[in-house]
């Protein structure tokens, strides 16, 4: 069963100087446009505003394919990605289309089998363990840094790095949260296909 998603096309991240990416003339010409997007059981494959297909992805490159609009994304924290080895191409965030992308993601994965679920299930744990250990680890050694400089002269950079590692910590955390919550719906879904065999 396909589906098709009209998505609207973005320039794309603007460049700064901590990231090395550039908005492309073609970029932004594109910006502004309605793309479609149809997502069916072989892949993925993205057309243009004149109807031109420009990508085709496989099934099993569908998960490695997409930036969703994140505070955890370095690169675009509020635009969609779909990303191909030439460029990415930059998408307004539309609820609706990510929700919808998400759930054929999901349902990717259970039907590859137990095998693909299991192995995002070890994906997930680990992450939440790592998430777990940056949650406490993170602060604390923010905490531990601020005792041991906080009687001495120290160039005030020093303590914004202190924030850096507390905050990188949490989002860690967030990101194992995530994955957990996750899993827990792929399970769900797994039962459900079970259910209707």
């Amino acid at each position: 069963m396909s589906k098709s998603i009209a998505l609207i096309c973005e320039a794309g991240p603007k460049p700064t100087k901590w990231l090395n990416n550039k908005t492309t003339p073609a970029s932004l010409a594109r910006r502004g446009r309605t793309w479609t997007l149809v997502l069916d059981e072989y892949g993925l494959r993205l057309f243009d505003h004149e109807g031109v297909e420009v990508v085709a992805i496989a099934r099993d490159d569908l998960e490695s394919a997409f930036r969703f609009p994140s505070v955890l994304d370095p690169e675009d924290v509020r635009n969609l990605g779909i990303v191909t080895a030439e460029e990415t191409y930059w998408f307004q965030p539309d609820r609706a289309a990510i929700a919808l992308i998400r759930a054929d993601l999901d349902e990717a994965i259970v039907r590859q089998g137990p095998e693909a679920l299991e192995t995002y299930r070890r994906w997930a744990r680990k992450q939440f363990l790592v998430g777990s250990m940056g949650l406490i680890g993170g602060p604390l050694a923010a905490y531990m840094g601020w005792r041991l400089i906080g009687g001495r002269h120290v160039p005030g950079k020093l303590y914004g790095l202190l924030v850096v590692v507390a905050v990188m910590g949490i989002m860690q955390f967030v990101r194992g949260c995530r994955a957990m919550l996750r899993l827990r719906g792929l399970r769900a879904l797994e039962e459900e296909e079970t259910w209707r065999m």
